[in-house]
């Protein structure tokens, strides 16, 4: 169904978003700064990343967002690569 503008989300969808986002959040500290990667947040003081994500794996000696933002290296050339997300995507029974 085509998304049709503003609306008020019905019980239901309030009720799951709140069960993901307990999910999503389990184990997060207040005060401490994250990143989000496929499906995974991500402590920004972490100094790698090696996750099997929804979509891909990924094996990092730093943190992509973390490496971006201190100038070291463009997120768009890794996160932001057609090439990166195909060459790192985890075959699944769907596919």
């Amino acid at each position: 169904m085509p998304h049709t503008g503003p609306r008020n989300p019905t019980q239901n969808e309030i009720t799951e978003w709140v069960a993901w986002m307990e999910i999503l959040l389990k184990g997060l500290r207040a005060g401490q700064q994250y990143v989000y990667l496929d499906g995974w947040m991500i402590a920004a003081s972490s100094t790698s990343v090696h996750i099997d994500g929804w979509h891909s794996r990924h094996d990092f000696d730093f943190v992509p967002h973390v490496s971006a933002s201190a100038g070291e290296r463009p997120v768009a050339e890794i996160l932001g690569s057609t090439n990166y997300w195909q060459s790192t995507h985890i075959a699944n029974e769907d596919d």
